[in-house]
């Protein structure tokens, strides 16, 4: 298995070269045994329609420079 070395605050750690995830996500894979728990893809799908949603929503509302919203009326 090919690794590489990813960096985060706690320090340099291997990562399997074929995998998308970071230091962080390594470090809690080797210490924390979750098992094999997998989510189902029809939740995953759920959670990104909800996001998309509220992206949606957020792009069409006028914001001010301190983040709050300007009413339209």
């Amino acid at each position: 298995m090919k690794l590489r070395k990813e960096l985060d605050s706690i320090g340099k750690i291997s990562v399997p070269d074929d995998k998308y995830w970071g230091a962080s996500t390594q470090r809690s894979k080797k210490y924390f045994d979750i098992g094999e728990f997998l989510v189902r893809p029809i939740l995953i799908k759920s959670i990104a329609i909800i996001k998309k949603s509220a992206a949606i929503v957020h792009s069409k509302e006028k914001r001010n420079f301190k983040g709050n919203f300007k009413s339209d009326n």
